[in-house]
C-alpha cells in the first residue's frame, strides 16, 4: 500500500510514529513537514522503523552545548536532543552502539558508552539557527569536546557525523 505525500506528511507531522500508524490517512489540513529522522530498531526478529518530523524530535526534550568543531570557528552554541533521551523515547533496551546515517549515505557507528558517558546530541541549531543541509542539517552529533578534553580526538571527529537523517540501534 502507497501513501500519498500528504498523507505521509500529516502523519509525521504527529510526531513519533510505526510504521503501521503511517498507514493511517489524515486530513491534508494536518500536513506539515518532512521527517527530520528516521530509526530503525530491532524488536523481537524484525526491524522496526521510528519517524520524528522537526516538532516531535524537538518534544523529546532539548540541551545546548557549547563547543568548538574541526569545522567551525571558536566556540559554538549547538541545540539539540541528548541522543539517551531519543533512546529512551522509543524504549530502546540493550543497546550496544547506534549507526547514524547521514543523507549522503556516509555512516558511522558510536559506541553506546558514548552517549551513556556523555551529553553527546543530535543538534537541530547552531547559533540559535536552524542547521540544513548547506551547513551540515538537519541534525549533526555533536560531543562536548570543550568540556571533555579527553573528546578531542580524531576518533570522536569521525563520529561527529552531519547531515544526519537516520539511525540504527544496534
Amino acid at each position: 500500500m502507497r501513501l500519498s505525500s500528504v498523507a505521509l506528511c500529516a502523519a509525521l507531522f504527529l510526531g513519533a510514529m510505526a510504521p503501521a500508524d503511517l498507514l493511517t490517512p489524515v486530513a491534508p489540513a494536518q500536513a506539515a513537514e518532512f521527517p527530520v529522522l528516521r530509526i530503525t530498531v530491532p524488536k523481537t526478529g524484525q526491524n522496526h522503523e521510528i519517524v520524528f518530523d522537526r516538532a516531535g524530535f524537538e518534544a523529546i526534550g532539548t540541551r545546548t552545548v557549547k563547543t568548538s568543531t574541526s569545522w567551525t570557528d571558536g566556540v559554538v552554541e549547538f541545540e539539540g536532543v541528548l541522543i539517551t533521551d531519543v533512546l529512551a523515547k522509543i524504549g530502546a533496551d540493550g543497546v550496544k552502539s547506534v549507526r547514524v546515517a547521514a543523507i549522503n549515505d556516509y555512516s558511522y557507528t558510536i559506541p553506546f558508552k558514548d552517549v551513556k558517558d556523555y551529553p553527546v546530541i543530535l543538534a537541530f541549531k547552531m547559533n540559535g539557527k536552524y542547521l540544513t543541509p548547506r551547513d551540515k542539517g538537519p541534525l549533526w552529533v555533536i560531543y562536548p569536546r570543550d568540556e571533555f578534553p579527553e573528546l578531542n580526538t580524531k576518533e570522536v571527529d569521525h563520529r561527529m557525523v552531519w547531515q544526519v537523517n537516520a539511525m540504527t540501534v544496534q
